[in-house]
């Protein structure tokens, strides 16, 4: 019961996050120029939903530069997903 509670309460706390587009940049922009980042040969990621950290620009970053020979995308399929559309 306890974790439920504490689902719920970070779910709200997320979702009244209001400069969530400039958050989501500068963990974008950290990511892409972490070191351990650029000298990996796979990195593995998730789709993220909404009210989580928008990993679409990350994936599409590293599938168009193509330094990183595997991105393993991961996804709940209880999620609507529209990566290959995104990713195009």
């Amino acid at each position: 019961m306890m974790k439920k509670l504490l689902r719920s309460k970070y779910k709200e706390i997320r979702r009244s996050i209001i400069d969530k587009e400039d958050r989501d940049n500068i963990i974008f922009n950290r990511v892409i120029n972490n070191t351990k980042v650029i000298d990996a040969d796979t990195l593995l990621i998730y789709v993220s939903n909404e009210e989580e950290v928008d990993t679409i620009n990350i994936i599409k970053y590293f599938i168009n530069k193509k330094k990183i020979k595997n991105v393993v995308i991961n996804f709940i399929l209880k999620f609507e997903c529209s990566i290959c559309a995104q990713c195009r």
